[in-house]
């Protein structure tokens, strides 16, 4: 077997301050940057074997990561009685979801209140050992062996998946295609305030091609992440505003108190659109295991339909940016860009997503033109969309994805919409947000630039 060298030189730097400590200090593993990197490598795991007091990872490529795995590193799988056992204890839960029809084991592992182990929200009586001085860079804490995964729970509550070598089938099987030139279409797009952004004036452009029978909804849920999603979910707790457009292709506003469960109830929802909150969008280790669960659930309550699901990839923040979030790429819009493209692509690999709906490009594609208004950078705050081109670019991004291949439709084909902000859309300048937008369908992880 081969070692990938840069993965052991990477694997050595990256947990130096761990290696320094004392000998009996447990806190030892391996790192996210190091698992990531096989991630992008597009590489799933064929074993994990466990020596005394270490783990060695076997990659589909053949090449092997070993590291210490101390007495505070658990191993968590599932036994012949199909319970979860941790570190071979039998937790006496089954390794079933709570979702129905869902084939997946695990739908989240965490650390409840008493410091316990909690898989698929019930708790165990085994503890996690998680002091409240953590080592700043997060350390290993368990890895989950199931059916068709292997995920690594980290010590910042973030969680890598990795698919077992020979489950590929078992995603590219579910995947779906648009439907074409049906009767009706109905789009949901569940998010935050980004959402609700690139969908504000996607109701006017698909009135201006004089397409009917189509119906958007919106659940927004200001600052909302995966996570929280799915917790309001599981709780049935109202989460956000819901907003759907009438016949005349207006929005109207349904409640302000709208639970997930009733919004995915509301319509035979043809395509449903997700998006991670902006500042964890770069970090695809706050996407799993929760993501593959809120598409289980949306494909539970939408079981007629068959839906669509979809990604809308979000854009990185403006220049000027001082958010304390910003900090966490190095205050660097091209670094947060990057990461961005970078988590994008493995989730694409690594679960049940059928489209990718890439807005984060559209708008790196314009500020890459004369139109780009630094440090703002074509939004209004440093994050959210400036109200005039960046809304309509990104609506246009939806259109392009979403609908345009539907009915055999152009972007190109539709007028010009005024649109007013720092930046208003203008007849001299609409086309060139509209060729942003299909320039980052066609190549959604390169930047692209329309000639002005």
């Amino acid at each position: 077997m081969r070692i990938h060298v840069l993965f052991v030189c990477l694997f050595f730097l990256l947990n130096i301050s761990c290696a320094e400590k004392e000998e009996g200090d447990d806190w030892v593993g391996v790192s996210q940057e190091l698992l990531f990197q096989a991630l992008q490598n597009d590489l799933s795991i064929r074993e994990i074997k466990q020596t005394s007091g270490s783990f060695e990872i076997v990659f589909s490529d053949n090449s092997v990561i070993s590291f210490p795995g101390g007495k505070k590193v658990f191993y968590t799988t599932i036994g012949n009685n199909n319970n979860w056992l941790i570190n071979g204890v039998n937790t006496d839960i089954k390794a079933l979801s709570n979702i129905p029809n869902s084939e997946s084991n695990l739908q989240s592992i965490d650390v409840d209140g008493r410091g316990n182990w909690s898989i698929n929200e019930k708790s165990t009586t085994i503890q996690a050992g998680m002091p409240l001085d953590m080592p700043d860079i997060p350390v290993l804490k368990n890895i989950i062996e199931s059916r068709h995964f292997f995920y690594f729970y980290y010590s910042d509550r973030t969680i890598l998946r990795f698919m077992r070598q020979n489950s590929n089938n078992h995603l590219s099987d579910k995947k779906q295609h648009l439907p074409a030139r049906p009767a009706s279409l109905k789009i949901l797009c569940i998010g935050n305030s980004f959402t609700e952004d690139a969908t504000s004036g996607l109701p006017r452009i698909i009135k201006s091609v004089g397409l009917s029978h189509i119906c958007i909804g919106h659940l927004i849920a200001g600052g909302a992440s995966l996570r929280k999603f799915y917790e309001g979910y599981m709780e049935n707790s109202p989460i956000g505003i819901y907003q759907v457009t009438n016949d005349q292709m207006e929005w109207t506003t349904i409640s302000d108190n709208f639970t997930l469960k009733q919004a995915l109830q509301y319509a035979d929802w043809n395509i449903i659109t997700f998006q991670q909150v902006s500042y964890d969008a770069g970090r695809y280790q706050t996407y799993q295991p929760v993501f593959s669960s809120l598409i289980d659930i949306a494909k539970n309550e939408c079981r007629k339909s068959k839906p669509v699901i979809a990604w809308q990839m979000p854009w990185a923040y403006g220049t000027g940016c001082q958010e304390e979030y910003f900090g966490k790429y190095g205050y660097n819009q091209q670094k947060m860009y990057k990461a961005i493209t970078n988590a994008t692509k493995v989730m694409m690999n690594q679960s049940e997503v059928d489209i990718l709906v890439p807005v984060g490009t559209a708008i790196q594609n314009l500020r890459n033109t004369s139109l780009n208004n630094s440090p703002l950078d074509i939004t209004r705050d440093y994050r959210h969309l400036d109200y005039g081109i960046g809304r309509y670019t990104a609506s246009c991004t939806l259109f392009q994805a979403l609908i345009a291949s539907v009915y055999k439709v152009e972007l190109s084909d539709t007028p010009f919409l005024d649109a007013y902000g720092d930046v208003p859309v203008t007849e001299k300048n609409f086309r060139i947000c509209q060729q942003a937008a299909i320039n980052a369908c066609n190549t959604p992880f390169t930047v692209t630039p329309p000639t002005d």
